[in-house]
């Protein structure tokens, strides 16, 4: 009889720490890994949809121009792109010049996820404002 409360005890104590440890290779010890090919998606998908581009960049000038790893799983990206009027952000219902105006966007991914993003140094394209 003890023997086999001892075995059940085992098989309750193993199902737990199975079910405690999560799906295999994910372990606090192991976490995802995120590749330069998968940031520079991010980073680059992340430029496309900011409000500036969006507005009036003109997706046959977005070109990378430089990529830095800053450490595990952090790679910094610089993209250079062309808009139809200066400024930056939605510009809806303002007046523009109607100048094409080249912009710098540097943006740091880090684990999958956009850390900073300042375009031409002076605007935070996170938080859609000047710096």
């Amino acid at each position: 009889m003890r023997k086999i409360f001892l075995v059940l005890a085992a098989a309750v104590l193993l199902a737990t720490a199975a079910a405690c440890a999560g799906q295999p290779g994910e372990s606090p010890a192991s976490p995802r890994q995120y590749t330069e090919e998968e940031s520079r998606a991010v980073a680059e998908d992340f430029v496309k949809n900011e409000a500036t581009f969006v507005f009036d960049g003109m997706p046959e000038t977005l070109k990378p121009v430089n990529t830095a790893q800053d450490g595990p799983q952090t790679w910094t990206f610089t993209y250079e792109f062309s808009s139809r009027h200066a400024g930056y952000g939605n510009r809806t219902g303002q007046v523009l010049a109607q100048v094409i105006t080249p912009h710098q966007a540097v943006v740091t991914v880090e684990r999958g996820m956009v850390k900073s993003a300042v375009m031409d140094q002076i605007w935070d394209m996170l938080n859609q404002e000047l710096l």
